[in-house]
């Protein structure tokens, strides 16, 4: 039953997931792009003033308004590349890029010293192992299966509301061994368009947090997964 509710929620959406990451200057973030599609950075309540990054192999556009950075592939690389992103507080945060066919990513980073209670970080899995990598793991759930390590687990269901006219809802808990994943039914209960964002739905211990859509029709209901850390 459960897993037909996942193929019913389940279509062929464009695949974006956020990423929140701690900032940390002593090393780099190992991310994989799109390498079809631009991709996102931002800085969490702050601004990318600026980045550093090889002209010859990107395309990088900042965006004035809002300080956030696009980033696309000028052609196909194989091999990894190196960007540096400086945020407005003089931060700076090494990006350790690869491309491939992929949906558009976002990474978001976070200042350590803003909200110190909650702390926001990529897990940290070996790239040679695909059944645990990000993109995997959503791309497996989108199929309305379970990812390879994880397992179904009973949950208690439970309905909160992160803002004001959507409602979400537990309908799956998928235990692995470092982390556990939640599935939501994410729902706007009015009769108008609401906006929810990955962060609006990220809790406490959270790695990665996804939403198959941000902006919601009225009556509408999206799939929402949270990945949260082993106690």
């Amino acid at each position: 039953m459960r897993k037909l509710i996942l193929s019913l929620l389940l279509f062929t959406t464009p695949l974006t997931a956020a990423i929140f990451h701690e900032i940390d200057t002593t090393k780099p973030l190992c991310c994989g792009f799109s390498s079809q599609h631009h991709n996102r950075i931002l800085v969490d309540q702050g601004r990318v003033k600026k980045i550093i990054f090889p002209e010859e192999k990107l395309f990088v556009r900042m965006e004035e308004v809002s300080g956030q950075v696009f980033v696309q592939a000028k052609s196909l690389l194989i091999e990894s590349t190196l960007i540096s992103v400086v945020t407005q507080d003089g931060q700076i945060q090494d990006l350790e890029i690869t491309f491939s066919d992929r949906s558009s990513q976002v990474i978001v980073l976070k200042d350590p010293c803003l909200e110190p209670e909650i702390i926001y970080q990529l897990a940290e899995v070996p790239s040679c192992d695909p059944y645990n990598s990000l993109n995997c793991q959503i791309e497996t759930l989108l199929k309305g299966e379970v990812p390879c390590g994880y397992q179904s687990v009973p949950f208690k269901r439970c309905l909160w509301k992160p803002k004001f006219g959507i409602s979400v809802k537990l309908v799956a808990r998928l235990q692995g061994y470092s982390d556990e994943l939640l599935l939501y039914e994410v729902s706007n209960t009015t009769w108008w368009k609401k906006k929810i964002s990955e962060k609006e739905i990220a809790r406490c211990g959270v790695n990665w947090a996804y939403l198959e859509k941000s902006c919601l029709k009225s009556k509408e209901t999206v799939l929402g997964i949270i990945s949260v850390r082993n106690e």
